[in-house]
């Protein structure tokens, strides 16, 4: 008594299922499988032989369905990764899975899904590898492609330093930045601190770079205003000659400075002349600006 045709596991086909009997005594039986294709795990044909104690022997065949309901086994596969927005992504490769499976061939594909990040230059990748055997029995694998940007955008040039007159124009803020994966931006910001005097001070000023994941940079460019030049006189009152009974002129002078105001302080002196009623005063006037530098000139 047999089954024509069965079901069995495809890794588990061992098994006589069939029973002969004999008229007069025991019987053995045994079996040959030939595999044939058909259905998605294949057929076995089985051929059974019952031999009696005189020789004597009786035929069957039995077809096995083979039945796959075991999911391969991927075993290993690629790393998870974190890389940088300017590195290349490494594309699918399914000769990095492994796999065991109990009975039939094994397809492995590969599927990206790709979820945006906090920042243009961010995301990730959810890279599924999936095996799948003949019957549909499937395991998948999943490696996960962090990429980042952590690299801070880069500064080619800013202003230079400078050392300039009090009355220059301070040279206007510029710069020139990028970014290894998109845009940079800048700003400036200035302190000023004071000199040693009211036309002299220290103008240092501040480049921050952006980019557009928030990595920041900075440089510093550093002016410095100096008040070198000195005050000049506009007018100065005119030497002149005059009677010793005459009143001696006032002092007069006007001053200006390249940077602010400028006062003016005078000082004579008196030599002899040829007589005891004649005498020679020069008139030394001295300028002088905020910042001390100072200027001449005699009547």
């Amino acid at each position: 008594a047999y089954e024509v045709s069965i079901s069995m596991p495809c890794d588990n086909i061992e098994g006589i299922l069939l029973t002969a009997t004999d008229n007069c005594g025991n019987v053995e039986v045994s079996y040959n499988d030939s595999q044939v294709s058909g259905g998605c795990a294949g057929h076995i044909i089985r051929d059974f032989v019952a031999v009696d104690e005189c020789g004597n022997e009786a035929y069957a065949q039995q077809v096995i369905i083979l039945v796959d309901e075991v999911a391969p086994v991927i075993t290993a596969g690629p790393e998870d990764m974190v890389i940088e927005c300017d590195q290349e992504v490494p594309g699918c490769n399914v000769e990095l899975i492994s796999y065991e499976d109990n009975c039939t061939e094994v397809d492995v594909t590969c599927a990206d899904v790709v979820t945006a990040g906090d920042c243009p230059q961010e995301y990730t990748i959810t890279r599924t590898y999936t095996a799948e055997d003949n019957c549909g029995n499937a395991s998948t694998f999943i490696q996960t492609i962090s990429v980042v940007d952590t690299t801070m955008p880069w500064i080619e040039y800013v202003g230079e330093d400078a050392t300039i007159e009090c009355d220059q124009e301070i040279p206007a803020a510029e710069a020139y930045v990028g970014d290894n994966c998109g845009e940079a931006t800048w700003t400036a910001s200035e302190e000023i601190i004071d000199g040693e005097c009211a036309n002299e001070y220290t103008l240092v000023r501040t480049y921050n770079v952006v980019d557009e994941c928030g990595n920041t940079n900075s440089a510093v460019q550093t002016i410095v205003v100096v008040d070198t030049t000195a005050p000049y006189f506009v007018s100065v009152a005119e030497s002149v000659t005059i009677e010793c009974d005459q009143d001696m002129p006032v002092p007069a002078a006007e001053v200006a400075d390249n940077c602010g105001d400028a006062t003016w302080t005078v000082s004579g002196v008196t030599s002899p002349g040829q007589c005891a009623n004649e005498y020679v005063m020069v008139r030394t006037y001295t300028a002088t600006d905020a910042c001390g530098n100072t200027a001449t000139a005699e009547q």
